[in-house]
């Protein structure tokens, strides 16, 4: 059985990660799954 990496990953937690490292740099991220759909942000 295999197991996706994307279902493994809390993105609440790291949302809140990757804000703060926006606010401090300016640079913007995202995860995205190319077999997949792109997770949906939590503020959609």
């Amino acid at each position: 059985m295999k197991t996706k990496i994307m279902k493994l990953i809390n993105f609440e937690k790291v949302e809140i990660l990757l804000e703060g490292f926006n606010k401090t740099t300016g640079f913007v991220t995202a995860f995205l799954d190319l077999e997949e759909k792109a997770p949906e942000p939590a503020n959609a």
